[in-house]
């Protein structure tokens, strides 16, 4: 593999950014790698850029199984080689064949959006348990300037019009200035043929259709386009930096013994713009939405609505539930949906609620360093959200023995048909933690990541338990977790 110019645009560009992200010393970083253009050149440049910042390289590949076999392992086989040139360790994680497809099917969202939850949450997974500091994309100018076209046909926020941020939490984007024509002339110089996924030329995915019908088409009739996003991106990251900087003054949300709420005064007092984003602030804050993307025609009414005395009112949408009453509006944490009964709630701090009139939960925070004394322990800082809530169809939990259909668990264990749609699962962010069944007189079931060890796991400083027993005078014996 021949070595790279030190006047190479890519080999500079990268270098500028990772001299602005001020990386720590002996940084440890995994990169997404596919075996594509992309990713391919970001693999070379970090390893050419490695000695000069200290820091060590992980490779993580991540198969959907949404292709042929045969395509899938010369993939994994270019990867690996890849890996192994460039002495880089590689992991290598898959889903289950059909499973992307039945959840997207299922939650009627694209596949391309549930192919990237999946890549995420295992490149998350990965870098925790490998003690990566970063996760590492090869998201380039290309594809920065695609995403703001899509955002302005899909009537994006300010958030989503200034494009991918140059770096997002612990994600780095080293490529974010590059082209995508300066990546596939950085690979041919150097006599390197990456793969190419043929599902890339594929016009029924919709970035696909927008990078090659509609960039061509807006390139020919606006020959300066790439200069005017970039203007945009700009601007409208002004307007973002503006419109949160206000809100974190007048916020109007707060987190009382009733849930989410605020006044209808305080609430009604803000521009329009500001009741927009105190909710969307909300929804990332408690993550109630099963939607990624909320949809804005079903706030515009609460928004827009002329507040009056004594105003009432309720918005449902999927599992999520507004109300006005009393001179206050609420976001409900608990759900009970128009077809099939099911709750939801938030778990935040100590608490305690009763669940369809035959469970009582209790939450509470344990002191770092003690042992519980009773119910179920839990590392309540290993995720962003975590929430109790009624059986979905295609959960599933992944256990020591693979990954089980909880129907088919519940099934396998005998309990009673009555009983399946109320028994609590523990959600933390978007995976399924735990199946408690100890008050039906059955073990509770823990998924393999929320496994503690109580010999270590104790001297951690967010750790809760929560215990789930039968109402005496409920349905069957009393039984407790």
């Amino acid at each position: 593999m021949k070595s790279i110019e030190k006047d190479d645009p890519v080999l500079s560009k990268a270098r500028a950014y990772l001299h602005k992200a001020s990386l720590p010393k002996n940084a440890v970083l995994l990169v997404a790698i596919s075996g594509g253009v992309d990713s391919t050149a970001l693999g070379i440049t970090l390893k050419e850029l490695a000695p000069e910042f200290s820091f060590s390289l992980i490779f993580g590949y991540f198969n959907h199984r949404l292709r042929s076999m045969e395509e899938e392992q010369e993939e994994i086989s270019f990867v690996s080689t890849l890996a192994s040139r460039l002495e880089v360790p590689l992991l290598i994680g898959e889903a289950e064949r059909g499973r992307i497809v039945s959840q997207a099917s299922l939650e009627k969202r694209s596949l391309e959006e549930v192919a990237r939850e999946y890549r995420y949450r295992f490149l998350w997974k990965t870098a925790k348990e490998q003690g990566a500091d970063f996760v590492v994309t090869a998201h380039t100018a290309s594809d920065n300037e695609e995403t703001q076209i899509l955002r302005i046909l899909q009537g994006s926020s300010p958030a989503g019009l200034r494009g991918i941020p140059w770096k997002d939490r612990k994600i780095l984007r080293p490529f974010i200035r590059v082209t995508r024509d300066e990546i596939v002339d950085f690979l041919h110089k150097r006599g390197i043929e990456p793969l190419e996924d043929r599902s890339n030329r594929d016009l029924r995915f919709l970035r696909n259709a927008v990078r090659h019908r509609l960039i061509p088409l807006i390139r020919e009739i606006f020959p300066g386009y790439r200069t005017a996003l970039k203007r945009l991106g700009i601007k409208m990251g002004w307007i973002e930096e503006f419109l949160q900087e206000e809100l974190s003054h007048r916020d109007p949300w707060n987190f009382t013994d009733v849930g989410w709420t605020c006044t209808v005064e305080e609430f009604y007092a803000l521009p329009p713009i500001l009741r927009l984003y105190s909710l969307y602030r909300l929804f990332d804050r408690t993550r109630l939405t099963q939607f990624h993307r909320f949809p804005f025609a079903f706030l515009l009414p609460l928004i827009q609505i002329s507040p009056r005395k004594n105003l009432r009112g309720v918005w449902e949408k999927g599992t999520l539930r507004i109300r006005i009453e009393g001179g206050r509006i609420y976001l409900e944490s608990n759900i009970v949906q128009k077809k099939k009964k099911g709750y939801l709630y938030l778990l935040e701090g100590d608490m305690s609620f009763t669940i369809a009139d035959t469970l009582e939960v209790e939450v509470c925070p344990m002191e770092k360093g003690t042992s519980p004394e009773k119910g179920e322990v839990f590392d309540r800082g290993a995720y962003q959200t975590l929430f109790l809530r009624s059986k979905r169809p295609g959960d599933t939990i992944q256990l020591d023995r693979g990954r089980k259909s909880l129907k088919k668990l519940l099934s396998e264990l005998h309990l009673p048909t009555r009983y399946r749609e109320q028994v609590p699962i523990l959600q933390g962010d978007t995976e399924v933690l735990a199946v408690f069944l100890g008050a039906y007189g059955l073990p509770t079931l823990r998924s393999k990541s929320a496994i503690l060890d109580p010999m270590k796991d104790t001297a951690k400083s967010n750790l809760i338990t929560i215990q789930i027993y039968r109402i005496r005078g409920g349905e069957g014996s009393e039984q407790s977790e």
